[in-house]
């Protein structure tokens, strides 16, 4: 074989080569499009809008108005993609993300449903105040006065507080201490644990009314004649 030749076969095999590399099956290629719908609340029936998705940083979705989204992934079936949930200012985002499993399913299947929580930093707590010998009393909460009983010692105020945390309320009873009243026990405080929902609370307190002891000066009774 001369050298014309051999360089002839050499070309050809290249050209088999590169016909070969040009239509060999791109490591992408093994990826699937999957959709997912995934649903946020805060609360059972309250649906979480403005909540983002995310997968590897990037963002897939935001939830609408009712706190649904529909996510389109990317993947081989049977991968497991994390899908991460931020919550809106307000809300506090689930630690973990939402394992979602790339499974194909018979043609006409509704896409998997997949369902994450923002829990809310804050609760609205109603507290009702009974306070029996207690009329016209400041209601304080973190140092300040936030409502007053009525004649008949009742009351409502209304709190925006932090969930499972302590709330101590105090009756001021100074104002009506004074003089020959007094009530007792003296500035009581009221306390509960708020609970992971908006709640109604009620707080009861029964004084007692202590009279001052008034002295009055006795004038002494002299013995013996009475001078006339």
């Amino acid at each position: 074989m001369n050298r014309r030749s051999t360089m002839g076969i050499l070309f050809v095999s290249g050209l088999a080569l590169a016909g070969t590399a040009c239509g060999a099956p791109d490591a992408d290629d093994s990826k699937q499009p999957f959709t997912a719908n995934i649903s946020v609340s805060s609360d059972p029936g309250t649906g979480t809008p403005g909540a983002e998705l995310l997968a590897a940083g990037r963002t897939l979705a935001t939830t609408d108005a009712n706190g649904s989204a529909q996510v389109s992934l990317q993947g081989a079936e049977g991968d497991t993609v994390a899908i991460a949930v931020h919550c809106p200012a307000g809300f506090q985002s689930p630690p973990e993300p939402i394992g979602v499993s790339l499974r194909r399913f018979s043609s006409g299947s509704r896409a998997p449903s997949f369902a994450a929580r923002c829990a809310p930093m804050t609760r609205t707590i109603v507290v009702g105040i009974r306070a029996e010998n207690g009329p016209d009393l400041p209601i304080v909460y973190l140092g300040k006065e936030v409502g007053r009983t009525d004649a008949w010692g009742a009351a409502h105020v209304v709190l925006n507080v932090k969930a499972n945390e302590p709330v101590t309320l105090g009756l001021d009873t100074k104002s009506r201490s004074e003089g020959r009243l007094k009530l007792r026990p003296e500035s009581p405080t009221l306390t509960f644990v708020a609970k992971d929902k908006d709640d109604f609370v009620t707080l009861d307190q029964r004084f007692e009314i202590e009279r001052a002891v008034v002295r009055t000066k006795m004038t002494p009774v002299r013995s013996g004649p009475t001078r006339i």
